[in-house]
């Protein structure tokens, strides 16, 4: 039992129960185990509104990863994601989007952002905007 991580007992049994029979389900070993925990900033430019950054692990293959980012209106979101949000600085009818979106290789995790207006009568407009993008790395391998 000491390899146990989870175990869900039926009702009516406890659950350091000896026998596997009596639980709904159970775990036997690690699973989505964190291997690194990590952060990386960048801030968007405003010729294309693109801004990217590269977290650096030495695992040697391609990790299962999630990244998570606050918003220009400040939500906290899993990416990858397009978030549209408005603005009552820029004029009706504006609206801001922001796309997030992330890959990981054998030795880093791009994390990338594209953050504009777009403003009806002038089109779009990139703003200079930094992001922090949370990284949770886990133990299991995914294949390219």
């Amino acid at each position: 039992m000491s390899n146990t991580v989870l175990r869900l007992a039926q009702v009516g049994f406890n659950w350091d129960d000896p026998s596997l029979k009596n639980f709904i389900y159970t775990e036997q070993t690690a699973g989505y185990s964190v291997r690194l925990q990590a952060s990386g900033s960048c801030t968007t430019n405003t010729t294309d509104g693109n801004g990217s950054v590269a977290i650096t692990h030495n695992f040697g293959y391609a990790p299962w990863a999630e990244v998570f980012v606050t918003t220009k209106a400040g939500d906290y979101i899993a990416i990858p994601a397009t978030w549209l949000g408005a603005s009552s600085s820029r004029g009706a009818g504006d609206y801001l989007t922001e796309q997030f979106n992330f890959y990981v290789t054998s030795t880093q995790i791009i994390c990338t952002v594209n953050a504009g207006y777009t403003v009806p009568q002038f089109g779009e407009n990139y703003i200079a905007q930094s992001y922090t993008f949370n990284v949770i790395l886990h133990m299991e391998r995914i294949d390219l």
